[in-house]
């Protein structure tokens, strides 16, 4: 599956840093640069290349094309930092049992969400 259609935990702006809140509680996390970008606060389109581009693809579909490619025509902002190049990361350490709770809940519908996801994307219904 495709790193870039994945949920993740919610992401809120606070004084220019992410954090997380689930049901109006603001969970203890850490920042860290984004997995999914790598930093870049961009990444090509997944429509684009969501499936992989094989050396052979890339050029049957031409210098124009590649060009395009390489030099970022194709990116759009993150899907998981919106551009901000870094993300909140829970931190279980200092989470108290309620936060705990709701990261635990959180975490087991985002898992379902991108498992059925996953699923659909192999047209297996579920």
């Amino acid at each position: 599956m495709d790193h870039r259609y994945e949920k993740h935990f919610p992401q809120k702006m606070n004084m220019g840093l992410p954090i997380i809140e689930i049901e109006g509680e603001i969970i203890p996390s850490t920042v860290m640069i984004c997995f999914t970008c790598q930093g870049r606060g961009s990444h090509v389109n997944p429509d684009i290349d969501s499936h992989g581009i094989t050396a052979g693809e890339m050029s049957e579909l031409g210098e124009d094309f590649q060009e395009s490619y390489f030099s970022g025509v194709y990116d759009v902002d993150c899907a998981q930092c919106k551009g901000n190049k870094v993300i909140a990361v829970v931190n279980h350490n200092a989470c108290n049992i309620r936060q705990l709770a709701l990261v635990t809940e959180e975490q087991e519908w985002i898992d379902r969400e991108n498992e059925a996801r996953s699923m659909r994307e192999k047209g297996i219904e579920y």
